[in-house]
């Protein structure tokens, strides 16, 4: 009989040591990558002073110091630390993470290539969503659920804005736009999937829960492929550019 009693027992006891062993896999890989691909886009941005790659930075960064703080690591480094301000620490990041996101999105594809409208909506939804999530923790659990409400939704919003965002540089014929596309699917996907177990649709589940790490691991390299893309366009255009500036200067000097 005890036997039988504690079978069940040490059976979940086997499956938490296997979950687990699965989360410090993915945190401690997605550490790992974020740290790795942060110090390599720093010392691009360095020499190179693109302004996507800073944006591309400071969200790496912030999805590094959200890994950090999201698997409990932090309370090791910090066992002083209330588990409380952690969760407060963990809005302030996401959303840094989520305006760095867009607003690389719209360098990398060049501001002029959008709508005035459409830049409006994205800078109005990044206010709403970071003058929230610093009043939520600031003042939680004072107004907790009103402040949680409009950061779900604000949050939502601006996730939203990625479609105008890839339909107006579909239209405009950017290039590299769908690698571009291949690398935002997967954390598109996720977000969706968590907003919709957020709202009741879905059922807890290990993989939806943990996706994001996933999602934006794979993201987060593609990305890098994407401005090493792109820089390599905009060396092509300066050679062109110093070409004609030649060419014009031996015309001028030769032709009278």
């Amino acid at each position: 009989w005890r036997g039988v009693l504690l079978g069940p027992q040490l059976m979940k006891r086997s499956e938490a040591k296997n979950i687990n062993g699965w989360l410090i896999a993915l945190y401690a890989g997605f550490g790992g990558l974020s740290l790795a691909l942060l110090a390599y886009n720093l010392a691009l941005w360095s020499a190179l002073r693109h302004r996507f790659q800073l944006y591309y930075c400071v969200m790496v960064g912030s999805l590094a110091a959200y890994t950090f703080t999201a698997s409990g690591a932090v309370l090791l480094a910090l066992p002083w630390m209330d588990n409380n301000d952690r969760l407060r620490l963990n809005y302030v990041i996401l959303v840094i993470a989520g305006v760095a996101s867009l607003r690389y999105m719209i360098d990398y594809f060049g501001r002029q290539t959008f709508t005035d409208r459409l830049r409006r909506a994205v800078d109005l939804c990044s206010i709403i969503l970071f003058v929230d999530a610093v009043a939520f923790a600031l003042l939680a659990p004072w107004g907790g659920w009103f402040l949680d409400s409009i950061y779900f939704w604000s949050g939502a919003a601006l996730l939203s804005l990625i479609f105008p965002i890839l339909i107006e540089a579909w239209q405009s014929q950017a290039r590299h736009f769908w690698f571009f596309v291949a690398a935002w699917i997967s954390p598109l996907v996720a977000s969706f999937v968590r907003i919709a177990h957020g709202v009741g649709l879905l059922d807890y589940n290990f993989w939806w829960d943990n996706s994001n790490l996933i999602a934006l691991a794979i993201e987060s390299l593609l990305s890098t492929a994407l401005i090493v893309a792109r820089l390599r366009d905009l060396s092509v255009e300066r050679d062109q550019a110093r070409a004609g500036e030649r060419s014009a200067l031996r015309l001028a000097n030769s032709d009278p």
